[in-house]
């Protein structure tokens, strides 16, 4: 790492710790011995007389006026150095490596006194690539702040994950100086090879330090594995007497044959949705006939009112900026928006997520229309101001081994959300690490409370979930009351088990406070009551 001034010197204290810095420092100002020696043998001989003496002093102006334009020079770049440092974004974190076998369950943050907006930490795998992430409220109080991912991430001993946080660098409330590696105490029991990490906003490059801190401002959820109890030996059973041997019976006359009874007709089918009213195959994703060039632009927008139209998109588009247009285009990879000035609209187009433990789109100041989503822990994950419509979201990953809990669309609590004429799908069926769909579309009060929801005109496909809808009530979360959920004219797929999900078609809708419930029914018209 190449610092260019003393700021960013001085800025790196704070993060690699103190000896770091004077080691850097000390580079710095260090020259070769052969260097100064050279110097002064290369110096010239300067003549007497006043021929020199005019010479010298006219020398003399010369370079004081080049040392002006030099000094001039350097304080500008320090400026502009100060300045470049002051608002660059940045994710800070812990490098660490798990000393047991056990579940990573959430993140804790060390919120001080004069921080009030909300934060969004995330855990990373060893590559830096997110594996899950969760909301920090702006409203809580100081001290630490747990928040818990949306189901546990297993983790084996010896493995090497990143908790980061993303902030700005300079003077700012909460973290200037980089104090978020001042605050809590690591637990050295639970983790090992402990190490600061950074990376700047929009590149793949992740610095470490090389001194092992001993506190940081966030850290792991850490829950060690429950050891299995060794089962009690077997008792052996008393040897089973013997019985007297059974005396052969009279034989049974055969009876008159019974009569063949006439053949059961075949229950009528339930009728299927009509699958030209719903979103599906033919009328979402990128439009018959459009022709798709390789894009070449940046990866992460910052360009206000940025259109991006007909590309073939790799990797991952980050929103750092407001009316951000992706339409009629094919993504390999995934779409986040997620700061509070970011917005994007996603119309016509086709995004496969792979296997990544995210969604296809998030997470908030989102716009989907007419648009086919695939791959991906769930399909959208959006909790303010998320509008979709008209939109096919199906088939999740859910990769070997993997416990994650798949969705087509899920909120962890926000406000302003919109449903409207789409055909949700949760697909996964639960593997051997007891992941799975939990449902459709799912509303959970995880960070903050669920209100102003509409969800209307939807179709709503069987799935192997539990429910195919979970409207938001649940007295086990931290925001377990919703208002003003408004389910209206949804269509819901019984399929083999009769019931759309396993238990039932939908949970957690509890009426009340601006909530309403109307116009529900399966495929053949008959109509679904709301269940809490």
């Amino acid at each position: 790492m190449v610092f260019r001034s003393k700021h960013a010197i001085i800025s790196a204290a704070g993060l690699f710790g103190l000896s770091a810095c004077l080691s850097i420092a000390s580079t710095v100002a260090a020259v070769p011995g052969d260097r100064i020696a050279r110097s002064s043998a290369e110096t010239p001989t300067v003549a007497s007389g006043p021929e020199a003496g005019e010479r010298r002093s006219g020398d003399q102006d010369s370079r004081r006026y080049d040392a002006g334009q030099q000094h001039a020079g350097e304080q500008r770049g320090r400026s502009a150095e100060r300045d470049r440092i002051r608002v660059t974004q940045v994710d800070l974190g812990l490098r660490f490596t798990v000393a047991s076998d056990g579940s990573i369950v959430g993140l804790r943050y060390l919120r001080t006194d004069d921080e009030s907006r909300a934060r969004r930490g995330t855990l990373r795998d060893e590559a830096g690539e997110a594996v899950a992430r969760v909301q920090f409220s702006g409203d809580a109080d100081s001290g630490w702040q747990d928040a818990r991912f949306d189901r546990p991430v297993r983790v084996e001993k010896g493995d090497t994950y990143l908790a980061t946080i993303g902030t700005k660098t300079g003077k700012r409330p909460g973290l200037s100086g980089w104090s978020l590696f001042d605050r809590g105490r690591i637990d050295a029991d639970q983790l090992v090879d402990a190490a600061r990490v950074l990376r700047i906003a929009g590149t793949d490059t992740w610095r470490t330090s090389e001194s092992e801190p001993t506190r940081s401002g966030i850290q792991p959820l850490f829950q060690a594995a429950s050891p299995d109890p060794e089962p009690e030996p077997t008792p052996k059973p008393d040897p089973t007497p013997k019985p007297d041997p059974t005396p052969k019976p009279d034989p049974t006359p055969k009876p008159d044959p019974t009569p063949k009874p006439d053949p059961t007709p075949k229950p009528t089918p339930t009728p299927a949705p009509d699958d030209g009213k719903f979103p599906g195959p033919d009328n979402t994703g990128v439009p018959a006939g459009t022709k798709l060039t390789p894009y070449d632009g940046p990866m992460t927008i910052t360009k206000d009112g940025t259109v991006i139209d007909a590309k073939e998109i790799r990797g991952r588009l980050v929103i750092e900026a407001s009316n951000v247009t992706i339409k009629r285009s094919k993504i390999n990879g995934n779409v986040d928006s997620d700061t509070g000035s970011s917005s994007v609209v996603i119309e016509d187009t086709e995004i496969d997520a792979g296997t990544i433990q995210g969604p296809a789109v998030g997470f908030r100041n989102v716009t989907v229309r007419r648009s086919n989503l695939y791959g991906g822990k769930d399909g959208v994950n959006c909790g303010t101001n998320c509008l979709v419509e008209d939109s096919w979201l199906h088939d999740q990953a859910l990769p070997a081994g993997a416990d994650w809990h798949n969705q087509a669309y899920l909120s962890n609590g926000g406000t302003g959300v919109v449903l409207r004429g789409n055909t949700f799908q949760c697909s996964p069926r639960d593997n051997s690490a007891k992941g799975g769909c939990t449902a459709d579309v799912s509303f959970f009060g995880d960070f903050s409370r669920i209100s102003d929801i509409t969800i209307t005109g939807n179709l709503f496909k069987a799935t192997p979930g539990g429910y195919c809808g979970t409207f938001g009530y649940n007295s086990g979360k931290p925001y377990g009351t919703p208002s003003k959920v408004v389910v209206t004219d949804n269509v819901f797929e019984p399929g083999s088990g009769g019931k759309c999900g396993y238990w039932g078609p939908v949970t957690g809708f509890s009426g009340g406070d601006g909530s309403s419930w109307s116009g529900n029914r399966w495929v053949d018209g008959k109509a679904i009551n709301p269940a809490k």
